[in-house]
């Protein structure tokens, strides 16, 4: 329901009736802009409801708007439109989109718009922030709102020592639809950035000075050397170089907390304006929630050290499941360790099968439950869950998983994707074997092991970043010294060339064979001499 806020001069109205017949407004604002009034002082004020349009209709009705610091020409009316091909009119009813506009969308008063509409003018990398903190954490409580934000890692730009400020700033880059975070925390040769793709912020939570961003994916990490006296003597631009993380405290946690970041602006109206700004983009509704923070984490080395013990004194199958529960951030560290006293004494087969229900289940609550109020997630609801995911895996002997392995070209094939910041691990799924895994009787140590981006894209060339630089850095340690997976180490094997085109590769941790003790090398002779080739 509209009704329309009109400045009305009862002496002027009449007589300048047909001065301005071309005006939009008709005669009513030519007549107020005679009069030195502005157009923009008549309005249209929305209701959802009837009821609700109606309500203020009569409260304005029945008081003295003077007193409220109205003209006396101002009034109030029903808004109205006239019915085509006949003196009569009807109430104006407005646009469904409009009104569902209005229940989804904050408000902004016409002051506001207008200034809004001034700024989206502007171009949106002029304006920059500065931060005074940044952090990776997560929610000692999984997708509840009453959930307090546990810090993993926080980074502060503001010295305890000095009170001085590192420079440290974040910005919207409207060409390549991303949040900036740039800083010079170390040295100021060079600038570190964290970009933030604006696709795959999938919830913002605001409480100013800070802002919570759920990302689908890692943000991209990247340096670039700055030093004033090497730019200006060299004979080509300088190029970022990517990073998966600054230091080596960053590179131990990101692989977990790396899609819950908490940004903090030095002041209250800088945060505001950010996320004012913010709305020219494909960004989500920006929900304003209190929450509290705390420094409690739990990824620790003292902690992934024990859990590393804990998966060493189980078989390559089960700790293999274990990492999946760790790496997919489903548990904590703590919570697996609890988890493990409850796997002793069951059939490795069984039990392998019971973690992955186990997982298949809290993967599809945490999908399902998604930003939802639900019960806290404690380790006697882990364990409920498993035992329940242990008497699925005891009577389901029969299922297409167990049918397809009674094949002798079948095998279960665990496989393990890189990514710039993480490990995903999948499996085992069912496929089909080669000459080697049927020389050494399937065994279990072999994984499948490729490298993708956080997205799961393939690596793509840059122009702007040195991608060799970053591949040696990243993945050459890997193929070197050998990837640590359930509390084993797996050396580089081999390929083959359809597996290379998918930068897939297979490695392998050192397992006994009819009493000999096989490696990668050791099986990489056997297959014969492949220097000449």
């Amino acid at each position: 329901m509209n009704f329309d806020v009109r400045l009305i001069d009862s002496n002027n109205f009449r007589q300048n009736r047909y001065k301005n017949r071309n005006h939009r407004h008709g005669s009513l604002l030519s007549s107020l802009a005679n009069n030195g009034f502005s157009s923009e002082n008549c309005w249209i004020l929305t209701f959802p409801t009837i009821e609700f349009g109606q309500g203020f209709l009569n409260l304005v009705n029945q008081i003295k708007l003077e007193e409220f610091g109205f003209s006396s020409k101002v009034r109030f009316e029903q808004s109205t439109i006239r019915i085509k091909d006949t003196y009569q009119r009807k109430i104006k009813v407005p646009h469904p989109s409009l009104i569902a506009k209005l229940k989804t969308n904050d408000f902004r008063s016409p002051e506001d718009e207008r200034k809004l509409h001034h700024e989206h003018k502007k171009d949106p990398s002029s304006f920059k922030f500065v931060l005074s903190s940044i952090a990776f954490g997560r929610l000692d409580k999984p997708t509840i709102f009453d959930a307090c934000f546990c810090s993993e890692y926080t980074q502060s730009f503001v010295s305890s020592l000095t009170g001085l400020d590192s420079h440290c700033t974040i910005s919207i880059n409207q060409t390549s639809s991303q949040i900036i975070i740039s800083s010079f925390p170390d040295h100021p040769a060079f600038q570190q950035f964290i970009k933030i793709s604006c696709k795959t912020v999938k919830r913002i939570e605001a409480n100013s000075p800070s802002i919570l961003l759920w990302l689908d994916y890692s943000p991209l990490f990247c340096e670039e050397f700055v030093e004033s006296w090497f730019n200006a003597y060299a004979t080509s631009p300088t190029r970022q170089t990517r990073k998966s993380g600054f230091n080596a405290n960053q590179l131990k946690i990101l692989p977990f907390v790396s899609r819950l970041m908490r940004i903090t602006f030095k002041e209250d109206e800088d945060c505001n304006t950010f996320l004012h700004h913010s709305n020219r983009f494909k960004l989500p509704r920006i929900n304003h929630i209190v929450r509290e923070v705390r420094n409690e984490p739990i990824y620790t080395p003292d902690n992934l050290g024990k859990l590393e013990d804990v998966k060493k004194s189980f078989s390559l199958a089960i700790s293999f499941q274990l990492d999946k529960l760790l790496y997919s951030t489903l548990l904590s560290p703590i919570e697996i360790m609890e988890l493990s006293k409850l796997l002793r004494d069951f059939d490795p087969d069984t039990l392998e099968g019971a973690l992955m229900n186990l997982v298949d289940d809290l993967t599809h609550e945490l999908e399902e439950n998604q930003f939802k109020a639900r019960p806290n997630f404690r380790i006697e609801a882990v364990a409920s869950k498993f035992s329940i995911a242990l008497q699925a895996a005891q009577s389901n002997k029969s299922t297409l998983f167990h049918r397809r392995l009674q094949s002798q070209d079948n095998f279960k094939c665990r496989a393990v994707t890189i990514t710039p910041t993480g490990m995903i691990l999948e499996g085992p799924n069912v496929e089909q074997s080669n000459s080697i895994l049927r020389r050494y009787d399937y065994s279990p140590c072999f994984i499948r092991v490729a490298v993708r981006e956080e997205d799961f894209s393939s690596h793509h060339h840059d122009r702007e970043i040195d991608g060799a630089k970053f591949l040696r850095e990243r993945y050459f340690p890997l193929f070197s010294s050998g990837l640590k997976i359930a509390g084993r180490t797996f050396d580089f094997l081999g390929y083959s060339s359809s597996a290379l085109k998918d930068h897939q590769a297979w490695f392998v941790c050192p397992f006994k064979h009819r009493g000999i003790v096989m490696t990668a090398h050791q099986i990489r002779h056997n297959m014969g001499d492949f220097s000449k080739v």
